[in-house]
């Protein structure tokens, strides 16, 4: 806009200057006059339409890169926020997993006659009300944070301690028969070689699936 009055001061100060000198030539005619004052107009206005032109794309181009900066902070600010949650799901992960193994490792105990049923009802309650272990918050994030492959090893975990869970009913119930009726659920008896083999193999697979998990999460992070 200031080019644009710049050139009408111009035009004002040829209009002027050959205004005067065109009155002191005789031989220079009227219509040479308005002729040349037309050109000079002419020319005013389409200088100060170029400089509008340049000053519209100017601020366009402004915007442009005003808005590509914007977008490039949401989407970084989003990564890191993902990074962040992704990396909170592996560390309840690792202690759902771990509890997992210690859970299993209780059953195996019981199941070799190591433990009392009374001293197995102990432990596990203890492992129960483990504070680290939240399951409610691993889900939400599961759910809005984790990758197909994520929801797919999580949902294997579940499925082999489901299995698990079978196997180590029939522990139970076995370590549940006392040999003495004054002291229930004190004694121990091992359970057979073929339902340990089983829990064993049980567990083993818990323990490989929770390692999996760690890794596709972990993957995750780092893509």
């Amino acid at each position: 806009m200031s080019e644009w009055l710049d050139g009408c001061v111009v035009l004002a100060s040829v209009v002027v200057r050959t205004t005067v000198e065109g009155g002191a030539k005789p031989n220079v005619t009227w219509l040479q006059t308005y002729g040349q004052l037309i050109g000079v107009a002419i020319g005013a206005v389409l200088t100060g339409a170029v400089a509008l032109l340049l000053a519209i794309m100017n601020n366009r181009s402004s915007d442009r890169r005003l808005k590509f900066q914007q977008d490039h902070d949401l989407q970084r600010d989003r990564q890191r926020m993902t990074r962040e949650r992704l990396e909170e799901l592996y560390v309840l992960a690792g202690h759902w997993t771990l509890s997992l193994e210690l859970y299993g490792f209780l059953g195996l105990r019981l199941a070799r006659g190591q433990l009392t049923y009374a001293d197995y009802l102990l432990l596990q309650r203890e492992q129960a009300n483990n504070p680290q272990v939240q399951m409610s918050r691993m889900d939400l994030l599961l759910d809005v944070y984790g990758s197909q492959e994520v929801s797919e090893a999580v949902a294997k975990v579940r499925d082999l301690r489901g299995e698990f869970n079978k196997l180590l009913t029939r522990v139970e119930n076995l370590s549940k028969i006392s040999g003495d009726s004054l002291t229930p659920y004190l004694t121990t008896n091992p359970v057979n070689e073929v339902l340990y083999t089983k829990i064993d193999d049980s567990v083993t697979a818990i323990v490989q699936a929770g390692r999996s998990l760690l890794e596709t999460i972990a993957t995750q992070i780092k893509s």
